[in-house]
Protein backbone atom coordinates (compact mmCIF):
# COMPACT_ATOMS: atom_id res chain seq x y z
CA UNK A 1 0.00 0.00 0.00
CA UNK A 2 2.71 2.66 1.02
CA UNK A 3 5.03 1.54 -2.11
CA UNK A 4 1.68 2.14 -4.45
CA UNK A 5 1.18 5.64 -2.75
CA UNK A 6 4.83 6.71 -3.38
CA UNK A 7 4.05 5.26 -7.39
CA UNK A 8 1.19 7.39 -7.37
CA UNK A 9 3.09 10.57 -6.17
CA UNK A 10 5.82 9.78 -8.61
CA UNK A 11 3.63 9.80 -11.31
CA UNK A 12 2.01 13.17 -10.58
CA UNK A 13 5.59 15.08 -10.43
CA UNK A 14 6.13 13.66 -13.56
CA UNK A 15 2.99 14.48 -15.31
CA UNK A 16 3.13 17.97 -14.13
CA UNK A 17 7.05 18.15 -15.37
CA UNK A 18 6.06 18.46 -18.92
CA UNK A 19 3.66 21.13 -18.37
CA UNK A 20 6.66 23.10 -17.00
CA UNK A 21 8.78 22.69 -19.81
CA UNK A 22 6.08 24.01 -22.16
CA UNK A 23 5.89 27.14 -20.89
CA UNK A 24 7.54 29.98 -22.67
CA UNK A 25 11.63 30.48 -21.44
CA UNK A 26 13.46 34.04 -21.15
CA UNK A 27 16.55 34.21 -22.78
CA UNK A 28 19.39 36.37 -21.86
CA UNK A 29 21.57 38.66 -24.34
CA UNK A 30 24.08 40.92 -22.82
CA UNK A 31 25.22 44.15 -24.82
CA UNK A 32 28.76 46.08 -23.74
CA UNK A 33 30.55 49.29 -25.62
CA UNK A 34 30.71 50.38 -27.83
CA UNK A 35 26.79 51.43 -27.76
CA UNK A 36 25.17 54.02 -30.10
CA UNK A 37 25.10 57.37 -29.16
CA UNK A 38 21.88 58.49 -27.68
CA UNK A 39 19.89 61.71 -26.91
CA UNK A 40 22.06 64.99 -25.54
CA UNK A 41 19.99 68.24 -23.77
CA UNK A 42 20.55 70.75 -21.60
CA UNK A 43 19.98 74.34 -20.96
CA UNK A 44 22.12 77.57 -19.90
CA UNK A 45 25.91 76.77 -18.18
CA UNK A 46 25.10 72.81 -18.60
CA UNK A 47 28.13 69.93 -20.06
CA UNK A 48 26.74 66.52 -21.72
CA UNK A 49 28.77 64.09 -23.28
CA UNK A 50 28.04 60.34 -23.97
CA UNK A 51 31.09 58.53 -25.30
CA UNK A 52 29.31 55.23 -27.07
CA UNK A 53 32.82 54.10 -27.68
CA UNK A 54 33.73 53.29 -23.51
CA UNK A 55 29.95 53.88 -21.78
CA UNK A 56 30.95 56.82 -20.08
CA UNK A 57 28.56 59.19 -19.70
CA UNK A 58 28.91 62.92 -17.57
CA UNK A 59 26.80 65.67 -17.54
CA UNK A 60 27.34 68.71 -15.43
CA UNK A 61 25.00 72.47 -15.17
CA UNK A 62 26.53 75.34 -13.41
CA UNK A 63 23.43 77.90 -13.43
CA UNK A 64 24.59 80.66 -10.21
CA UNK A 65 21.55 83.09 -11.23
CA UNK A 66 18.93 83.20 -8.41
CA UNK A 67 15.58 84.08 -9.48
CA UNK A 68 12.54 83.72 -7.48
CA UNK A 69 9.91 83.73 -10.20
CA UNK A 70 10.75 81.30 -12.00
CA UNK A 71 14.09 79.23 -12.96
CA UNK A 72 16.17 78.43 -16.02
CA UNK A 73 15.46 74.95 -17.90
CA UNK A 74 17.92 73.02 -18.43
CA UNK A 75 19.07 70.50 -16.41
CA UNK A 76 21.47 68.45 -18.29
CA UNK A 77 21.00 64.51 -19.53
CA UNK A 78 23.09 62.57 -21.78
CA UNK A 79 22.16 58.84 -22.84
CA UNK A 80 23.90 55.77 -24.86
CA UNK A 81 21.50 53.22 -26.58
CA UNK A 82 21.52 49.73 -27.62
CA UNK A 83 19.29 48.11 -30.28
CA UNK A 84 17.58 44.82 -29.38
CA UNK A 85 15.42 42.50 -31.18
CA UNK A 86 13.42 40.35 -29.15
CA UNK A 87 14.09 36.36 -29.70
CA UNK A 88 11.58 35.58 -26.76
CA UNK A 89 9.54 36.74 -23.69
CA UNK A 90 10.93 39.40 -22.11
CA UNK A 91 10.46 40.75 -18.55
CA UNK A 92 13.29 42.92 -17.34
CA UNK A 93 16.63 45.38 -18.43
CA UNK A 94 19.51 45.97 -16.21
CA UNK A 95 22.16 48.28 -16.08
CA UNK A 96 25.48 47.88 -14.86
CA UNK A 97 27.62 50.34 -14.30
CA UNK A 98 30.47 51.57 -12.24
CA UNK A 99 33.26 54.85 -11.56
CA UNK A 100 30.14 56.69 -10.68
CA UNK A 101 30.21 60.28 -8.99
CA UNK A 102 26.55 61.71 -8.55
CA UNK A 103 25.59 64.44 -6.74
CA UNK A 104 22.21 63.86 -5.10
CA UNK A 105 20.77 65.64 -7.77
CA UNK A 106 22.14 63.65 -10.91
CA UNK A 107 20.17 60.27 -11.91
CA UNK A 108 21.19 57.21 -13.35
CA UNK A 109 18.45 56.24 -15.97
CA UNK A 110 17.54 52.99 -17.64
CA UNK A 111 14.23 52.95 -20.00
CA UNK A 112 12.82 50.92 -22.50
CA UNK A 113 10.92 52.24 -25.60
CA UNK A 114 9.19 49.58 -28.50
CA UNK A 115 9.64 50.73 -32.43
CA UNK A 116 6.49 52.29 -32.28
CA UNK A 117 7.92 55.08 -29.65
CA UNK A 118 5.57 53.79 -26.58
CA UNK A 119 7.73 53.26 -23.04
CA UNK A 120 7.62 50.16 -21.96
CA UNK A 121 9.42 50.11 -18.80
CA UNK A 122 12.22 52.67 -17.05
CA UNK A 123 13.65 53.24 -13.88
CA UNK A 124 16.09 55.47 -11.82
CA UNK A 125 18.35 55.95 -8.97
CA UNK A 126 19.60 59.09 -7.93
CA UNK A 127 22.85 60.42 -6.57
CA UNK A 128 24.95 60.82 -4.10
CA UNK A 129 26.57 57.66 -4.95
CA UNK A 130 30.02 57.20 -5.84
CA UNK A 131 32.08 54.18 -7.15
CA UNK A 132 30.11 51.16 -8.10
CA UNK A 133 26.45 51.61 -8.02
CA UNK A 134 23.93 48.69 -7.60
CA UNK A 135 22.91 46.99 -10.94
CA UNK A 136 19.91 48.88 -11.66
CA UNK A 137 16.84 46.97 -13.10
CA UNK A 138 13.68 47.78 -15.14
CA UNK A 139 10.60 45.45 -15.16
CA UNK A 140 8.36 45.54 -18.02
CA UNK A 141 5.22 47.92 -17.38
CA UNK A 142 2.73 45.17 -19.40
CA UNK A 143 3.07 42.10 -21.99
CA UNK A 144 6.79 41.51 -23.78
CA UNK A 145 7.20 42.68 -27.28
CA UNK A 146 6.64 40.04 -29.69
CA UNK A 147 9.96 38.41 -31.09
CA UNK A 148 11.14 40.16 -34.03
CA UNK A 149 10.02 43.34 -32.97
CA UNK A 150 12.95 45.83 -32.16
CA UNK A 151 13.37 47.44 -28.64
CA UNK A 152 15.30 50.43 -27.56
CA UNK A 153 17.30 50.46 -24.31
CA UNK A 154 18.08 54.01 -23.78
CA UNK A 155 21.01 54.84 -20.25
CA UNK A 156 22.38 57.52 -19.00
CA UNK A 157 22.54 60.52 -16.76
CA UNK A 158 20.04 63.09 -15.67
CA UNK A 159 20.18 66.10 -13.59
CA UNK A 160 17.34 68.05 -12.13
CA UNK A 161 16.73 71.52 -12.87
CA UNK A 162 17.27 74.17 -9.81
CA UNK A 163 18.53 78.05 -9.42
CA UNK A 164 21.08 78.24 -8.23
CA UNK A 165 22.79 75.22 -9.27
CA UNK A 166 26.02 73.53 -9.50
CA UNK A 167 25.68 69.95 -10.19
CA UNK A 168 27.83 66.86 -11.33
CA UNK A 169 27.63 63.38 -12.45
CA UNK A 170 29.59 60.69 -14.00
CA UNK A 171 29.37 57.19 -14.50
CA UNK A 172 30.79 53.91 -17.10
CA UNK A 173 27.95 51.98 -18.20
CA UNK A 174 29.77 48.34 -18.35
CA UNK A 175 26.62 46.09 -19.58
CA UNK A 176 23.49 46.29 -20.29
CA UNK A 177 21.36 42.63 -19.92
CA UNK A 178 18.33 41.91 -21.36
CA UNK A 179 16.25 39.28 -20.21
Amino acid sequence: MRSSRWLVGLVLVMALLPAHSVQATEQETTYGPPYEAGPEDGGTGSYRSANPEDGRVVVARIYPVYNPIQCAPGGAHAKLVVEHTVTSTMSTVVAEFTDAVLDPYTFVTLAIRDQDGEWLASNRVRGPLQGEGEPLEAALFGNSPEPGETVEVHFGLEQASGCPQANFGAATFTRITVS
